[in-house]
């Protein structure tokens, strides 16, 4: 016999059976995420860095070429200025020819330098993946789906 009345809910239950669940599935990932960073060399993601901070001295060099040297205030650093001021000025049709080769060289390894940033993410977003359908596998569980919407993030399925 149903009298209509609704069955008294035990919320405290169903917050700490939602809690569980939410903390396993962040341990899950936190343990996939941890075993797709192993996946990559140790120092793949510190010379991608290194080569970017390596830029910037490249763009400061490329400012000093066809510069005139720091000289001291003695009778041979004012011959020696003289000297290379006498060079600079029978070299200047070919200063800009080598500030214009060098920043392209610069800005062909930047451009290299994304590539580069770019594959080593999708590296780690293929890792991860791989992580979660390994652990998948083991558990049996609906983890997969779960996965591809946080992995994939706006990418289409394939």
């Amino acid at each position: 016999m149903n009298t209509g009345l609704p069955s008294p809910v035990d919320v405290s239950v169903i917050m700490s059976a939602i809690r569980q669940r939410m903390r396993a599935e962040n341990q899950r990932r936190a343990d996939a995420m941890r075993n797709a960073r192993k996946g990559l060399p140790a120092d793949l993601v510190a010379r991608v860095s290194r080569l970017r901070a390596r830029m910037g001295s490249l763009r400061a060099g490329v400012a000093h070429i066809g510069g005139m040297p720091p000289a001291p205030p003695t009778l041979r650093g004012k011959l020696g200025a003289l000297a290379v001021g006498i060079m600079r000025r029978s070299l200047f049709w070919l200063i800009p020819n080598l500030q214009a080769t060098q920043e392209q060289l610069i800005a062909a390894i930047d451009d290299q330098t994304t590539a580069l940033e770019e594959v080593v993410t999708a590296l780690q977003r293929t890792n991860f993946r791989i992580e979660l359908l390994i652990d998948e596998r083991e558990s049996g569980g609906a983890a997969l789906d779960d996965g591809r919407r946080e992995a994939g993030s706006g990418e289409r399925p394939h």
